[in-house]
């Protein structure tokens, strides 16, 4: 009989602790002044806590990475060209994933943030914004960081911000900008997130341009300084051979430098230009809301099972 009492004393538990389902609308039903007043305070919480986020525009832009074959296909000298390239290691076939790396390496580096960040206005709608003036279309400054008069507040004898490391101001730049790469179709997204939708135009066109205007002078560059050198070695050699090998890497050379000096968008070509967006892109005040009401109504149904058929039974055991 003894070895009996312990297992009807677990059933019994067992059976405490059940909950009846008509049991728990009751309680809902009971309390449900608590369960209105609770949900509405995270309700009107998360209204206040919407509206007081700023609003963030996004301007994008559709981009192409800039094949040779459009100064060459469909031409007579396309085959030369081809062979010139190859001839000259270039190729061409493969060239399109190579310069999609090339200029999302280009603007994630720090190289081309501190040489974007030379031009006006662009550090300080990153740094030093506080918010947008939609009536004036303006950028108000955060004064203890810039003002627009006396310039930065902390700044070192050339002029130069100080409240803000570079590997800071290069955070909030990756951050603002992003570049996706589409390797099936070649083509390329380039979007700019502020507050201010002037600003976001303004530094996604920027970027297209001197990501181009840096890559036509690199490649200016290098075919000049390969030109000079192969001009160099024609000079040093009189075997036939070598030398038409030679003039053959220097026309490809000049046409290479040709195509960097007289194309405009040199590695990247815009198929949809950057814009000035008029919807803002975040945050979404209907989702926070919904979410915010939700989680209210869900704590207090929680808070309420648990203080009635938990806590209540513990102290009746």
């Amino acid at each position: 009989m003894n070895n009996d009492e312990p297992q009807v004393n677990v059933e019994k538990n067992t059976e405490s602790y059940e909950i009846n389902l008509s049991d728990l609308f009751r309680v809902i039903w009971q309390r449900k002044l608590f369960i209105i007043f609770f949900t509405s305070i995270f309700a009107l919480s998360s209204v206040f806590y919407s509206l007081s986020l700023q609003n963030y525009f996004k301007s994008t832009a559709l981009l192409e990475l800039a094949g040779d074959s459009d100064f060459t296909a469909g031409s007579g000298a396309s085959t030369g060209v081809g062979g010139l390239a190859a001839i000259a290691g270039i190729n061409l076939k493969g060239m399109s994933s190579d310069k999609a790396l090339i200029a999302k390496a280009t603007l994630n580096s720090r190289d081309f943030f501190r040489h974007i960040s030379g031009f006006d206005g662009v550090l300080e709608g990153l740094l030093a914004t506080q918010e947008y003036d939609p009536n004036s279309k303006k950028i108000i400054y955060n004064d203890s960081i810039f003002n627009i008069e006396k310039g930065w507040v902390n700044k070192d004898d050339q002029g130069n911000q100080l409240a803000f490391t570079f590997f800071e101001a290069h955070k909030k730049f990756l951050s603002a900008a992003q570049l996706s790469l589409d390797f099936d179709s070649s083509l390329i997204t380039l979007s700019v997130e502020h507050q201010s939708p002037e600003y976001a135009y303004f530094l996604a066109d920027l970027i297209v341009t001197e990501i181009n205007n840096l890559e036509r002078i690199r490649a200016i560059n290098e075919a000049t300084r390969a030109r000079n050198f192969l001009k160099a070695e024609l000079s040093k050699t009189e075997v036939l051979d070598v030398r038409l090998s030679i003039n053959a890497l220097i026309q490809a050379q000049l046409q290479r430098e040709m195509l960097a000096n007289v194309r405009e968008n040199y590695l990247l070509k815009m198929l949809d230009k950057p814009f000035v967006p008029e919807r803002k892109s975040r945050p979404s005040r209907a989702i926070i809301c919904i979410v915010g009401t939700f989680f209210g109504f869900m704590i207090s149904i929680i808070y309420l099972i648990s203080r009635e058929f938990l806590f209540n039974n513990r102290s009746r055991a």
